[in-house]
């Protein structure tokens, strides 16, 4: 079950193991505690890691979002909870979610079974190649991921 989580001691250890400092692009995992404290972030968590959404216009409408998980979480957990976090997002009135793969890193692309579609051809970023995706509220709802849910 997803929460919203704001202690920053859970943040930074998420941000600081191993296999998901590397997507930190060498930023310091206490960074975090000004990003999850800040009002237009939504830090939804799970046992193992979690989403940070963040607003990004002024009606909560669109939001950016960024996925920290240890390798414990990888999976199913991530799974349940990604659906839990659209439902909730996409219930509150939500209808745009946009986020980057980083093209060198098969684990930052978002699935296709949520609805997520690649928006444009992937770009030179500061931190390598990068590729926008979006997922829409209509996507979401038309779904495998939301209908198997739905159907539980």
């Amino acid at each position: 079950m997803i929460y919203e989580q704001r202690d920053p001691e859970f943040w930074r250890d998420v941000a600081a193991d191993p296999a998901v400092s590397p997507s930190m692009f060498g930023i310091d995992p206490e960074a975090l505690d000004a990003v999850i404290s800040h009002p237009n972030v939504l830090p939804l968590a799970s046992e193992n890691g979690g989403m940070l959404f963040t607003s990004r216009c002024g009606f909560a409408k669109v939001w950016e979002l960024h996925t920290l998980y240890k390798p414990q979480g990888w999976g199913r957990e991530v799974l349940f909870a990604a659906k839990q976090a659209f439902a909730r997002l996409f219930g509150e009135g939500a209808e745009i979610v946009f986020t980057h793969e980083q093209t060198s890193n098969w684990r930052t692309r978002p699935p296709k079974s949520f609805g997520f579609r690649p928006q444009g051809e992937p770009f030179e970023s500061m931190f390598g190649m990068a590729r926008l995706w979006i997922l829409t509220k209509a996507a979401w709802a038309d779904s495998p991921a939301q209908k198997r849910m739905e159907a539980h």
